[in-house]
């Protein structure tokens, strides 16, 4: 069975740029990944142009793209957070990491746990998974 997640940054003009990843999506591993080595906006925009894919590995060079929809596995742009916010689950997601454009970090959506998003490396802190700084 997989944990699926949705990874998302939002952009300068509002809009949200979001794909889907198929395997690992919870805390410690997808999330786990993301703090470790997704640490700028530059290289999370690279990981979401890849597109849709089925595992996320520590470099976007490393993750490979992978078709899900019958269309294509191009990253889905909503025009807002809002918008964004409005299908957060809906297509299976248990966990959703967004990353916001003042490069505060990420937060993460547990669906299974918390309703509400918070901030990775805390959460990552608080369940053993990441020392504290």
């Amino acid at each position: 069975m997989s944990t699926r997640c949705r990874i998302a940054i939002v952009q300068d003009d509002g809009r949200v740029k979001s794909v889907y990843c198929h395997h690992d999506g919870y805390v410690e591993g997808v999330g786990k990944i993301l703090q470790k080595h997704y640490t700028n906006p530059d290289t999370i925009n690279k990981l979401v142009e890849l597109g849709d894919f089925s595992s996320l590995h520590e470099t976007v060079e490393l993750t490979k793209p992978e078709v899900y929809d019958q269309n294509d596995n191009a990253y889905r742009m909503d025009d807002s957070y809002d918008e964004f916010m409005s299908k957060l689950g809906k297509c299976g997601e248990e966990y959703t990491y967004i990353f916001n454009t003042d490069w505060s970090g990420c937060y993460v959506w547990e669906y299974i746990e918390t309703p509400y998003a918070r901030n990775l490396h805390e959460r990552l802190v608080e369940i053993g998974e990441m020392e504290d700084c």
